[in-house]
């Protein structure tokens, strides 16, 4: 998968299908947008996140690499929230950014979407300026649960409380933290209950403390290896 990260010199060979928005917890409803661009153009499904927040994460730019990656994309671009970007108007954006360097033939947005300086650009201005331009555009539904519209703050709220079974829910798939084990006092191995112990990144938003039931992803020797391990997991103090 290509991959541009905090750069604005980027550009795609097309044409592709694009989808944009923050992605901020890849949850349900930004995997339908990013399954309706590999729908439209199978291989060159391209996802453009334009995101601000460097704090209280709740994908890290690894963490969401690897799900993008995952889903089959062509490229992630991780725009950095500057003003060569934000400071466009909808319309230049669209010429400069979706047409002149992405070269997008389709393009899926949530109906929230809102672009361009100080947000001046919404859904229905893309669609109409960029379909007259010869780029079809498809304004997608919300996804909800539980009758309310899932978001990024929906996921923060579930988490905050420690509601796992929510938050598994709203993204799709368990609740993941990654990080490098580090070496401790080796207590546990003393007791005959080894364990590991994994600092992660400061910015990543993480549950309340407590002891949760948990599988583990642990790179093996070889490249490409990996073991999966059921356990619990501690979060806070020891």
């Amino acid at each position: 998968m290509i991959y541009f990260k905090d750069t604005t010199d980027f550009s795609i060979d097309g044409p592709c299908a694009v989808t944009l928005g923050k992605f901020d917890g890849l949850h349900l409803g930004h995997r339908k947008l990013m399954h309706r661009i590999l729908e439209a153009i199978p291989g060159k499904g391209v996802v453009f996140a334009l995101n601000a927040r460097k704090d209280s994460l709740l994908l890290t730019p690894e963490e969401e690499y690897e799900l993008v990656h995952k889903m089959g994309m062509y490229a992630l671009i991780d725009c950095p929230f500057v003003p060569e970007i934000s400071g466009m108007d909808p319309a230049t954006f669209i010429d400069r950014i979706l047409i002149g360097r992405l070269h997008a033939a389709y393009v899926a947005v949530g109906t929230d979407f809102r672009f361009g300086h100080r947000r001046a650009g919404d859904a229905q201005f893309l669609k109409s300026y960029a379909q007259a331009r010869g780029v079809k555009v498809d304004i997608i539904e919300k996804e909800c649960w539980q009758g309310r519209e899932i978001s990024s703050t929906y996921i923060r709220e579930a988490l905050a409380a420690g509601n796992m079974e929510l938050v598994t829910a709203l993204q799709g798939r368990a609740y993941s933290v990654s990080g490098t084990i580090v070496h401790g006092r080796h207590i546990g191995t003393t007791l005959g209950m080894p364990t590991a112990n994994i600092i992660p990144d400061p910015a990543k938003v993480l549950p309340p403390d407590g002891v949760y039931y948990s599988v583990s992803i642990v790179e093996g020797r070889s490249p490409g290896e990996a073991y999966r391990m059921s356990g619990v997991s501690n979060i806070g103090f020891k």
